[in-house]
C-alpha cells in the first residue's frame, strides 16, 4: 500500500499527504469494483436540478456526490442565480459516478435531493458545470415562473 500512495502522490499534480493518497486510492478502488460490478455511471442531471430549484423554491445550493461529498461538493446556486463552481476541496467538485450518487443539497432547508441521470461509460465526462443550454433553460423557466407570479 505505501508504494502505492507514494505512486499516486507523484500522479496527482496536488501535494497530497499519505491519508488523502489512501483515499484517492479507495475512491479509485470503488470505481473498478462498481465497474466490474456492471454499475452504470450516474451524472447529474440539469434538467431536474432546475425543476427542483422552482418546484422547491431553493435559493442557495451545492451540488456534488452524496458519498464523497466532502470532497466532491461546490456551491453553484446563490440567491436563485447559477454562478460558477465554487472549489471547496482539494480535488474541486464531481459531479459523475458510478459509486457516488450526484445530489442537489438545499443549503438553506437542510434538504438533500439525488439528481442525477444514467449514462454510458463513453459519455463520462467530470467538469460539465452549468452547460451553456441549461443556462438558457434555467433563465427561461426563471422568466415563466417570475411571469406567473
Amino acid at each position: 500500500m505505501e508504494h502505492q500512495i507514494e505512486a499516486i502522490k507523484k500522479i496527482v499534480k496536488e501535494d497530497l499527504t499519505d491519508a488523502e493518497a489512501k483515499d484517492l486510492l479507495q475512491k479509485m478502488e470503488k470505481n473498478r469494483e462498481a465497474e466490474k460490478a456492471g454499475k452504470p455511471y450516474m451524472t447529474f442531471d440539469w434538467a431536474k436540478a432546475i425543476m427542483l430549484i422552482f418546484a422547491y423554491d431553493i435559493q442557495n445550493a451545492e451540488f456534488g456526490l452524496k458519498e464523497d461529498w466532502e470532497d466532491s461538493k461546490a456551491i453553484g446556486l446563490h440567491n436563485q442565480k447559477p454562478i460558477p463552481p465554487t472549489k471547496q476541496s482539494k480535488f474541486g467538485y464531481c459531479l459523475t459516478s458510478n459509486w457516488a450518487t450526484p445530489v442537489l443539497y438545499d443549503t438553506d432547508n437542510n434538504q438533500c435531493y439525488e439528481c442525477y441521470k444514467e449514462i454510458d461509460q463513453q459519455l463520462v465526462t467530470q467538469g460539465l458545470w452549468w452547460p451553456e443550454d441549461v443556462r438558457m433553460s434555467f433563465d427561461f423557466v426563471k422568466e415563466i415562473m417570475e411571469d406567473l407570479q
